[in-house]
């Protein structure tokens, strides 16, 4: 897990540039720093060691020629059955860890297959000496970052905006049409960003940057349409199991302390199983929050109990002094208010002396966790909030094949804090049919489309709290439920399967907890990261930024809304304030 930064064919390209955007990114690797430099490029990497912590791994990693530069963020997780296959192929390594195994792969196989062979989190990026080719590769689920501006023929990039900004040729123009995306769903979905030709490369993509151009391309996706029926439901649980044990297994590899976060909830409560059943020792990380109403500290004890877990109990605050600090990690607008605690979190459990965390993300969108009726009350409450604030028709709009018409002349969401008047309602429209239309298509229901709206919220905005949330603190995450195999596995299966209105979501994880827990203890009620964010958000000086966030948009906002609303126009106010 580290940082990557750099560039080709900048104006600017002297030590200095570099040095600027290295300790943007410090944070990401703290460990050591190396870079590779020649007169047309600088490919940089601030390592944090993970795996194999002899110097010798230390990247940016050269092909034997010389002819082939390699920096990458993240774990390739199968690398040690990748490693078997090149050693029988005759090649022979230097080092023991994944950064290697990474390089030969791709001098053997190419990009294509190689992206096909590994399975782990990555943010890559391979330069080609000769040619001036960059290569850049983001992974399937959008675990790693990868940001790049690419004008006038040159490219910048990094893990991060804030090191791409530093770059004295970076193009610093604000797109006030991605303010509106950001209105919409809470977050800047890839591929854009804040500024103008600046962008996030998209979950499960590449980009090719060769004689000045720039091609991007997918290379991975879910297709819920394409099933088979022939699996009956004991050997779907049943392979699906397997998957995941082995999902769990290859994400052991690790030479620096560990830990498991333990909410008490049934994600996390069979990563606590399966530490168990594999006799693989590991401490637990369970957190309350002050002044919280509810929470799930008797679950998580009753799971340390039963498994004789060691445990760490931490008392979280969200003082307010720390807020520009914290807020100065995200890079961009964010509004869901829960990473400010779980930097919090990362925080204190970094000073324990921990850099990798386990944790139960992916359960929910893996198989149908969030709501529990067929019903799909839900539309009127997220998904639909979206779709219908406005009282106009939409049927023009090819996603709102899935609305029902009683939604279609509510109010709500935005009425709340602008006037609809000064908005160009029909944009708005186009700006989310342009996100759910693709989701459409790869679904034949709307239970299918419901988990591809849930997993492009997993990669564009969950999987960044995270990040952002562990990387400020250099601890490293890892989601044996995010493992893109089970998503495929799941994906082709009946969807009653996991998920119906009698035995709820995720049925296939419930039943591997109740080996060792009572039916009460897996069908309560889903209760989330309850973090009490009512009173920090009250204090929030919302008029300070107000302004900025109303000219942007053009529309005049009111400060009487819900805690929610109040820190979405914080959020971007503050970072408007921040970057102008």
């Amino acid at each position: 897990m580290c940082g990557v930064y750099g560039f080709v064919n900048t104006p600017q390209r002297g030590e200095p540039v570099r040095v600027k955007m290295q300790d943007e990114i410090l944070h990401r690797g703290p460990d050591s720093q190396e870079h590779y430099t020649n007169r047309e490029a600088c490919i940089g990497f601030n390592r944090l060691s993970i795996i194999d912590l002899d110097n010798r791994a230390m990247q940016p990693m050269l092909s034997p020629d010389g002819k082939v530069v390699l920096t990458f963020n993240g774990e390739i997780y199968n690398y040690r059955a990748l490693r078997k296959d090149l050693q029988d192929r005759g090649i022979h390594f230097k080092t023991t860890g994944d950064a290697e195994v990474l390089l030969q792969t791709y001098l053997t196989y190419g990009l294509e297959e190689t992206l096909e062979k590994i399975n782990g989190m990555f943010a890559i990026a391979i330069y080609h000496v000769d040619s001036q080719k960059l290569i850049l590769v983001r992974d399937r689920l959008g675990k790693k970052p990868l940001y790049y501006q690419h004008i006038n023929g040159h490219i910048i990039y990094a893990s991060e905006l804030k090191s791409l900004q530093v770059h004295p040729d970076f193009v610093k123009e604000i797109d006030a049409e991605n303010a509106q995306r950001f209105l919409i769903f809470g977050g800047i979905p890839a591929p854009y960003t804040m500024y103008k030709s600046t962008y996030k490369l998209e979950a499960g993509h590449y980009a090719v940057y060769e004689n000045s151009r720039l091609k991007t391309k997918c290379f991975w996706d879910i297709d819920y349409k394409k099933k088979d029926n022939s699996i009956s439901k004991e050997r779907a649980y049943s392979e699906f199991s397997e998957l995941l044990n082995d999902s769990f297994l290859i994400r052991q590899d690790a030479d620096v302390p560990k830990a498991l976060y333990l909410s008490g909830g049934i994600d996390s409560t069979l990563l606590a199983k399966m530490f168990h059943d594999n006799k693989i020792d590991i401490e637990t990380i369970t957190s309350t929050f002050a002044n919280q109403k509810a929470n799930e500290e008797q679950y998580a004890q009753e799971v340390i109990n039963r498994y004789r877990m060691s445990s760490n109990k931490l008392l979280i605050d969200l003082p307010h002094e720390k807020l520009n600090t914290l807020m100065g990690h995200l890079d961009e607008p964010f509004a869901d208010p829960a990473v400010l605690p779980m930097m919090m979190m990362s925080e204190k459990v970094s000073e324990l002396g921990y850099k990798v965390v386990f944790t139960g993300d992916g359960g929910d969108e893996l198989l149908g966790g969030y709501h529990s009726r067929q019903d799909y009350s839900f539309q009127s409450r997220m998904l639909f909030d979206l779709l219908t604030p406005l009282n106009i028709h939409t049927n023009s709009f090819s996603s709102l094949k899935y609305l029902n018409p009683k939604y279609r002349s509510t109010t709500g969401f935005f009425q709340k804090f602008f006037t609809l008047n000064s908005l160009d309602k029909r944009r708005y429209l186009e700006l989310i049919d342009e996100v759910l239309q693709p989701l459409i298509s790869r679904s034949s229901s709307f239970l299918e489309f419901r988990q591809q709206f849930f997993l492009f919220r997993m990669k564009n905005f969950y999987n960044y709290k995270v990040d952002r949330a562990t990387m400020a603190y250099s601890i490293e995450a890892r989601s044996p439920l995010q493992d893109y195999r089970l998503l495929e596995y799941v994906s082709k299966l009946p969807t009653n399967y996991y998920c119906n209105p009698k035995e709820r979501g995720k049925i296939f994880l419930k039943r591997q907890v109740l080996d060792d827990f009572p039916s009460s203890f897996v069908s309560r009620p889903k209760r989330g990261f309850g973090v009490p964010i009512g009173d920090f958000v009250d204090q929030l000086p919302l008029s300070d930024h107000l302004q900025k966030a109303s000219d942007i948009l053009k529309i005049p906002f009111d400060e009487k809304v819900s805690h929610k609303r109040r820190y979405l126009l914080y959020s971007l106010g503050h970072w408007l304030d921040s970057n102008s």
